[in-house]
């Protein structure tokens, strides 16, 4: 059971102008790097659509996004099980949104920003330590963010607190697995890999097992966070029926 926030009208408007000026700070960066992502097999989610240069073509659609996740990674289990097995690796992270480190956070979206971005939005030290007084106001505590029904800017501030994370799962795919591919709605995670047909299961849970562990310690060093190990779960695929997502 999460604890849900309820802010005054004020708080409100205050931590919606942060996200959207957090949005800006990184949009031009996401901008170039979402090709690669994609190219990548690299598929992030955070329920909505927040166009800043058509702001009436924003959505937010928790429902949508989330059945267009999990239809990408049935769509790529499809494709890759095809003559093959596939593992399917799923976690999720312990107590999340409780566990975001404002300063950490601070210095994901610093390097998230161009240089030219954040000479524009004076993204520098004051601003940041002014942004952290702010959320603990909010939050009363230097870790965490407010969770409540259809709070967009929770979603989307953790949402790129795990961008280092994307790019960690990108170098196990270029030094490991090269057909890994990853799907992340938020903190909710889905990995494929394909096998050969012949590969014994014991030894596929021993690699999915090492790119589990592999994961969880970039968590832990860098954002501060640990994967839940009750949520954690690895099914091994050898035909599409078999895919419960």
């Amino acid at each position: 059971m999460r604890q849900f926030h309820f802010l005054e009208t004020r708080l409100w408007i205050l931590y919606y102008a942060l996200g959207f000026y957090f949005l800006d700070l990184t949009q031009a960066m996401r901008t170039e790097l979402n090709p690669i992502q994609t190219r990548a097999s690299i598929q992030t989610y955070y329920g909505a659509t927040i166009r800043l240069d058509n702001p009436q073509r924003s959505q937010i659609h928790y429902q949508e996004d989330y059945q267009e996740f999990t239809r990408k990674i049935r769509r790529t289990v499809r494709h890759q099980i095809q003559n093959h097995k596939v593992a399917v690796l799923h976690l999720d992270i312990q107590d999340f949104f409780r566990s975001i480190d404002h300063a950490r956070l601070m210095q994901v979206l610093a390097d998230q920003a161009l240089p030219a971005s954040r000479l524009r939005l004076r993204y520098d030290e004051h601003t940041r330590l002014t942004i952290r007084e702010i959320l603990f106001l909010i939050i009363q505590r230097p870790e965490g963010l407010p969770i409540s029904p259809q709070n967009i800017v929770s979603n989307l501030l953790s949402h790129l607190f795990l961008y280092p994370l994307d790019c960690c799962v990108r170098d196990v795919q270029m030094d490991i697995a090269p057909s890994l591919t990853f799907h992340r709605y938020v903190d909710d995670m889905f990995l494929t890999v394909q096998f050969s047909s012949e590969e014994a299961n014991e030894n596929i849970g021993t690699r999915m097992l090492d790119i589990s562990t592999h994961i969880g310690e970039h968590l832990s060093s860098n954002l501060g966070l640990s994967l839940n190990p009750l949520k954690t779960r690895l099914d091994i695929l050898a035909s599409e029926e078999e895919l419960m997502i």
